[in-house]
């Protein structure tokens, strides 16, 4: 680690700006993986990863180079090479794996890179990064960070200045120490019990600055108290070890080792023998405050204590993730003397007040509770080894290029699909790339890049030749083109490629009408002699433009798991849309476009807000037609009850916060936010123009647009619920998975689709 701050900053600013430009250019080698701590040795996170991948031969396929602050932290290790903090910087360059824990190296990854930020302690308490008032700047140098669960998404993606799509919920590898260790390694049978005491530090020399102004090494007790604590541990027969905390500045040099209280320095813990998730995972309750341990230890569902006599310094200096910080303490907090007593008084008589908050705060704080969270980390990262029986393996390497005739937005159907379809196919052996006339939105070229795919911009498409041509250079090289459309003026896209020389030319239809009917009838013949493989999202779209015949049906399906009702998120989001509890929230997700209908959509909820005025109308999406939304608000006077949220990355999340979903489409192929509604339990109204394709569960119903506003208004004042929201999402997901609408399914029809080509 480098101490100097003036050479930090000069090396961060200045330097590193230009090695990171160098690093998009420079060519990657798959079979390279860098594990990177500027912190002594290999350790934290990266223990567990490194382990994991010795243990299921990923060193047989890659070279794996570990990034040391020195040399003299060299381990010996058989197939593993020790680098220095230095050369790790030219390893970075040429590596396509990276995994870091502690610090990093300020270098922007490479399109052709996966670099995955593991910190040591993926739950903590208290804050980093942006959130907190240390001056580090920015550290968003990662494809990827990985969080224990949902809640700690929007935190992390504040701390670092990045979005939310480079922080995945993957679990913590340090919890898969945990989880794997021994419970009986050590010899404590004089004792009844065993408890250990991991304090954070409050001070640090090392790291340059102070969390707190307390200067006792054990909290709560002074050095003239070590001989009181003993006596109490010693009433109860209970071994009492304490871990000083490596950063923790060492405030003297006196007894600290008596006949049940041990107190450790780090160095002389080691000495000592103790490995430490060895001892959490055999010691029968654990004492903690702020740090990530406490977390962890959850998962044991042992009896915890936080000593915490500074929390309210604490938050103020360093601060907290959560405002109710207390809260997420499992266990007997503790801000006096009389507190430990009390806490060591129920722990010797195993009385576990806290069990039930506990569980709740584990279910909280981590999505996954097993001891597999390296590998879905390392599925992350790219890293295959596949053998001859995989599936995958059955495919053969493909090139396919993937265009949009409508543009590859946020919100939208098309690329919804797409990416949802792309999610999954990223898993496989096929190359896929990307192409548009528009520049999509950043979060969109993240994902694309951090799987090593590319997006190329196209021309104007109004701009025919000139898009044309494009298009037929860009074609060049690839084994198949797979165009999602919406109409027969996909015959550009199509003759593009076929003057390309591709001979595999996938068209995919969305729609069951269009906005340009003369234009369709014109290139239809021409469209339908231009493709090789006809897809449909569903009979209306198929038989609209291919006829009876000749085309397969391929599912808008999702990933229902991400719309699993949860109440914590609809609380969070209806507080960040400024609903209050009282209120009833009509939900709508589209682009704004005639389709859509939104002025008959707002002319409905003028009507149903006359008749209960706590209620309000969020509008998800945005488009050429955004004049004629503003201005049907306007006209209808609901200016202070509609939101107009924009396009949004959050999908999942936002459907939280609604209470109905309300779509009077004029027409559609295959609404993907209709199942996505459903998918979140959430009851719909749409128009009889959708196919009923759509109608998965048993919350929807379709009105005809002939009946009018006043009719959909009452309608949905009239609508009941037999069943809870999270009923409906548990129901609802199986429907929609019986139904054929999961990803997983259909994402192997489409491999059947290319491999067939």
């Amino acid at each position: 680690m480098i101490r100097n701050v003036v050479l930090k900053k000069t090396l961060k600013n200045f330097i590193f700006p230009f090695i990171s430009l160098l690093n998009q250019i420079i060519p990657k080698n798959d079979h390279w993986v860098l594990i990177y701590s500027a912190n002594k040795g290999i350790q934290h996170s990266l223990l567990p990863l490194r382990q994991y991948l010795m243990d299921n031969g990923f060193s047989n396929k890659y070279t794996i180079i570990c990034g040391i602050e020195h040399m003299k932290y060299t381990e010996d290790i058989p197939h593993i090479i020790f680098v220095n903090r230095w050369s790790a910087i030219k390893v970075f360059l040429r590596t396509a794996h990276v995994f870091y824990s502690v610090g990093q190296l300020p270098i922007k990854p490479s399109s052709k890179q996966i670099v995955i930020h593991l910190r040591h302690g993926n739950a903590n308490f208290k804050t980093i990064g942006f959130n907190t008032n240390i001056k580090n700047g920015n550290e968003f140098f990662f494809t990827y960070m990985i969080a224990p669960s949902d809640i700690y998404v929007p935190i992390m993606a504040r701390e670092y200045a990045c979005i939310e799509s480079n922080i995945r919920v993957l679990g913590d590898p340090m919890t898969d120490l945990l989880l794997n260790s021994p419970h009986d390694k050590y010899d404590f049978s004089n004792y009844k019990k065993v408890l250990l005491w991991l304090p954070t530090f409050r001070q640090s020399d090392y790291l340059g600055y102070d969390d707190s102004k307390m200067e006792n090494l054990v909290p709560l007790f002074g050095e003239d108290s070590y001989g009181e604590l003993n006596a109490e541990l010693q009433k109860y027969n209970i071994k009492l070890i304490v871990k000083i905390h490596p950063a923790q500045k060492n405030l003297g040099n006196v007894q600290r080792h008596y006949s049940h209280l041990d107190i450790f320095t780090n160095e002389e813990y080691i000495e000592a023998g103790y490995e430490l998730f060895s001892l959490m995972a055999q010691c029968d309750g654990l004492i903690g405050d702020y740090s990530s341990a406490s977390m962890q230890y959850l998962l044991m569902d042992r009896p915890q204590a936080f000593v915490v006599p500074d929390i309210k310094e604490y938050g103020e200096r360093r601060g907290f993730v959560f405002k109710n910080i207390e809260e997420y303490m499992g266990g007997h907090i503790i801000k006096s003397k009389n507190d430990f007593w009390c806490f060591l008084t129920d722990f010797a008589a195993d009385k576990d007040i806290y069990k039930e908050k506990r569980h709740k705060i584990c279910n909280l704080v981590y999505k996954y509770q097993d001891a597999n969270s390296c590998q879905r980390i390392v599925d992350l990262s790219g890293m295959k080894l596949l053998d001859s029986t995989s599936s995958q393996n059955t495919y053969k390497y493909m090139k396919i290029l993937v265009t949009i005739t409508t543009g590859f937005t946020l919100v939208g159907g098309l690329a919804s699909v797409m990416m949802n379809y792309y999610r999954v196919l990223t898993k496989t052996n096929l190359n896929i790339d990307f192409c548009c006339s528009n520049e999509p939105p950043q979060v969109l070229l993240d994902e694309i890049h951090a799987n090593g795919s590319e997006y190329y911009q196209l021309p104007n498409r109004k701009n025919v030749l000139a898009y044309f041509f494009a298009l037929k250079q860009l074609c060049r090289g690839y084994d198949a083109i797979h165009v999602h459309a919406n109409s027969a003026t996909a015959v550009i896209e199509l003759q593009a490629a076929r003057w390309a020389g591709i001979k595999k030319r996938i068209i995919h239809n969305h729609s069951s009408r269009c906005q340009h009917n003369v234009l369709n009838q014109l290139f239809l013949s021409l469209y339908r002699r231009s493709f090789t493989q006809a897809i449909a999202c569903s009979n209306e779209a198929g038989e609209w433009l291919y006829g009876r015949e000749g085309f397969i049906i391929l599912r808008n399906a999702i990933n229902a798991k991400r719309f699993k009702f949860d109440e914590v998120k609809r609380l969070t989001m209806r507080s960040g849309f400024g609903f209050g509890d009282d209120e009833y929230v009509i939900g709508h997700i589209g682009k704004f476009m005639e389709a859509k209908n939104h002025p008959f959509l707002i002319e409905v909820f003028t009507k149903y807000h006359a008749l209960q005025p706590k209620s309000k109308l969020l509008l998800i999406g945005d488009g050429e037609l955004r004049h004629l939304v503003e201005a049907a608000i306007d006209k209808n006077k609901v200016n202070d009850c509609v939101i107009l949220a924009g396009l949004r990355s959050d999908i999942p999340d936002v459907l939280q916060a609604i209470d109905i979903f309300l779509f009077p489409s004029i027409y559609e192929g295959m609404p993907l936010s209709v199942v996505e509604a459903q998918a979140s339990g959430l009851p719909c109204i749409i128009s009889d123009a959708v196919t009923k394709m759509v109608n998965i569960g048993e919350d929807v119903i379709q009105l005809p647009l002939s009946k009018g506003a006043d009719y959909w208004a009452e309608y949905l004042g009239n609508v009941k619920y037999e069943l809870s929201r999270q009923e409906r999402c548990e129901r609802n997901t199986e429907l929609i998975t019986k139904a054929g609408y999961n990803i997983e399914t259909e994402a192997e029809n489409l491999m059947r689709i290319y491999k067939n080509l």
